[in-house]
């Protein structure tokens, strides 16, 4: 995709792919241990077979207990 040691600058090689340059040195984060344990519970709640679990429901919820 961009070759760094092109001679093509970084800036073109992202023009001629259409994607932006920030793309191009955008490095992700990983996601905290916590983090992912709230996604994983909003998930299943999502993806729960009882469907009773509305927003207000859900934001009542302390995600912070497990």
């Amino acid at each position: 995709m961009i070759d760094r040691e092109h001679e093509l600058p970084i800036t073109r090689q992202a023009e001629a792919l259409k994607i932006s340059r920030g793309s191009v040195y955008y490095l992700p984060r990983p996601v905290p241990d916590a983090d992912l344990a709230i996604m994983q519970r909003l998930d299943r709640l999502r993806v729960s077979r009882d469907r009773e679990h509305g927003f207000q429901s859900i934001m009542s919820i302390d995600f912070r207990q497990s």
